[in-house]
C-alpha cells in the first residue's frame, strides 16, 4: 500500500481543486441557463405586451377615426354632445363651488355619476354615437371588441410582470 507522502498529498489536492471548480462550474452554469430561460420567458411576455400595446393603439386609431367622422356627418349629435357637457358643467356648479375640499369634489363627483338625468343623457348619447358609428364603418363593434382583448391582454401581462418582480425579490 503506497504511504501518503507530500507529493500524492499535491495531487490529491490539485484533484479536489479541480473537482470543486467542475462541481461549481455545473452549478453556475445550471443557475445561468435557468436565469437565461427566466429572462428569455420575460423577453417573450415584454414581446407579448408590447404587441398588444401596440394593437390596442391601433384599434383606438380607428375608432377615434370613425368617432370623428360621425360627429362630422352628425351635427346633431355633435349638439347633443355639447349640451351634456354644458348640463355636466352646471350639475358641477350646483353641487360643490369651485374653493371646495377634495372631500367634497369627490361627493360632488359621486353625486354626478348618479345623476338620473345625466346617466340617461349620457346613455342615449352613447347608443347614438355608437349607431353613426357604424354607419360609417360596420365593423365598428370588432374594432371595439378587439380594443377590450387587447386592453385585457396587455393588463394581464402587465400583471404577470408584476407578479414575476415579486418573486424574484422574494428570491433574493
Amino acid at each position: 500500500m503506497e504511504r501518503f507522502n507530500e507529493s500524492n498529498c499535491v495531487r490529491l489536492g490539485t484533484i479536489s481543486l479541480f473537482l470543486g471548480f467542475c462541481i461549481l462550474f455545473f452549478l453556475l452554469a445550471g443557475s445561468i441557463q435557468g436565469m437565461a430561460a427566466e429572462q428569455g420567458g420575460e423577453k417573450s411576455q415584454s414581446k407579448d405586451l408590447q404587441k398588444a400595446q401596440q394593437k390596442m393603439r391601433e384599434y383606438s386609431q380607428k375608432l377615434k377615426d370613425i368617432q370623428s367622422s360621425a360627429l362630422e356627418n352628425n351635427p346633431e349629435l355633435q349638439d347633443r354632445i355639447e349640451e351634456f357637457q354644458k348640463l355636466q358643467k352646471e350639475k358641477v356648479q350646483e353641487y360643490v363651488d369651485e374653493n371646495a375640499s377634495r372631500q367634497e369634489q369627490f361627493k360632488a363627483q359621486m353625486k354626478l355619476r348618479n345623476d338620473k338625468e345625466l346617466k340617461k343623457k349620457s346613455e342615449s348619447i352613447r347608443n347614438d354615437m355608437l349607431k353613426a358609428m357604424e354607419k360609417e364603418d360596420p365593423k365598428t363593434k370588432d374594432y371595439l371588441e378587439e380594443l377590450t382583448n387587447a386592453r385585457k391582454k396587455v393588463m394581464q401581462q402587465q400583471g404577470n410582470k408584476g407578479s414575476s418582480l415579486k418573486k424574484k425579490m422574494k428570491n433574493k
